[in-house]
């Protein structure tokens, strides 16, 4: 994998993974200083990834889906903030 430049600025890039990765940066801060808020913080986005990939209306075209990076990106932000 690396940075995909075929595809940049298209708006087709699945930003699963990303938020994934946040998720594990967020727990790990967040049970090393203690920081609850945190490790809740990595578990609603989790729980957001799941959510919207379980979804095959918010799938990304790699996923056979036609929602954009952008409005992935979006609904994801939405599901954080509903859990």
């Amino acid at each position: 994998h690396g940075a995909a430049p075929d595809i940049a600025g298209q708006n087709v890039a699945n930003p699963s993974a990303l938020a994934v990765s946040t998720a594990m940066l967020l727990d790990w801060l967040g049970r090393r200083s203690g920081n609850n808020v945190l490790v809740e913080a990595a578990a609603a986005t989790e729980r957001a990834v799941d959510t919207l990939l379980a979804d095959s209306a918010t799938h990304t075209p790699d996923l056979g889906g036609r929602l954009g990076t952008e409005a992935f990106g979006e609904a994801l932000a939405t599901r954080i903030g509903a859990n």
